[in-house]
């Protein structure tokens, strides 16, 4: 993703340019444009995308999450050490 100092560093460039790199200066600085508007319609997707979810969405993903919980094998195997050494230490 593009950062403020690429922008700034980008800002810079233009100022200087000389009428005989103009082109390359032009390409370049397109690509860099080009990406930091995909990032950008990326980035608003998601937002769109977690905003579109209403409060009853989440709701019910809760109540199916609490149904059927997903929980790796890994997960499962930590809680269980961790209870059992509850148990054996009595706290």
């Amino acid at each position: 993703m593009l950062s403020i100092e690429e922008i700034k560093l980008l800002i810079e460039k233009l100022e200087k340019v000389k009428k005989e790199d103009l082109q390359e200066l032009i390409d370049s600085n397109l690509r860099i444009l080009k990406d930091l508007a995909l990032a950008v319609d990326a980035n608003n997707k998601q937002i769109i995308d977690r905003l579109d979810k209403t409060p009853e969405w989440y709701m019910k993903d809760r109540e199916e999450k609490v149904k059927n919980p997903v929980i790796d094998p890994v997960t499962m195997r930590q809680v269980m050490v961790c209870s059992l050494k509850t148990l054996d230490h009595g706290d």
